[in-house]
């Protein structure tokens, strides 16, 4: 049994009619799995004492096995998810200190020619967002056309899921806020008589 196998046709017949020494008896229950365990096999032995009731296992159990590649596919999708969303951070921030490291001149001069602290930080903050902005309209459309790849990963949601879409998009635009912090903070306190020493 596997979570991706097309639908089979199933008949149930009465055991006196297609006679089997294993019967699999399915019960649903609110209680625990060890009350219901219990409760079945008093049942089933005021049904008749030399009945036996082996190879109990719950739901969970005994899909794990046929969920577990999905499981394993999707932990690891997950971290690499993860592991990606830190690389674009310190991407990010590493290119947005560079360009403040390379524009501390600029920046200087607006400072000393009255650019208050805030709207220097706005200003890196700004330019950060505006390639963040750029970058995900190229992810977006590249995730939109590589999402049939993974349509055999997923259950009950659709591979151009809007929700999943905005959630990623304002996440991803969140860790692009969050790296212009920095950079930004250390542009907005830059000092212009040491940027402009050099000049």
């Amino acid at each position: 049994m596997t979570v991706d196998e097309e639908p089979r046709p199933f008949v149930y017949r009465p055991l006196a009619q297609a006679y089997t020494p294993h019967v699999t008896l399915l019960v649903r229950t609110s209680g625990s799995s060890a009350d219901a365990l219990r409760t079945i096999k008093e049942a089933v032995k005021a049904q008749d004492p030399g009945l036996a009731v082996f190879n109990v296992a719950t739901l969970a159990d005994a899909t794990a096995l046929a969920l577990l590649p999905a499981q394993v596919a999707g932990n690891l999708l997950g971290a690499l998810g993860i592991l990606a969303l830190l690389l674009a951070a310190l991407g990010i921030y590493g290119v947005l200190s560079y360009i403040v490291r390379s524009r501390t001149r600029e920046i200087g001069v607006r400072i000393a020619i009255g650019a208050t602290p805030r709207a220097v930080a706005f200003m890196v903050v700004r330019q950060s967002l505006k390639w963040s902005v750029v970058g995900l309209s190229i992810g977006l459309i590249s995730a939109g056309l590589l999402t049939r790849l993974l349509q055999r990963f997923l259950y009950g949601i659709s591979p151009t899921d809007p929700l999943t879409f905005g959630i990623v998009t304002l996440l991803l635009v969140l860790v692009a806020f969050v790296a212009a912090l920095i950079p930004a903070a250390r542009a907005s306190h830059l000092d212009p008589i040491v940027a402009l020493k050099d000049l």
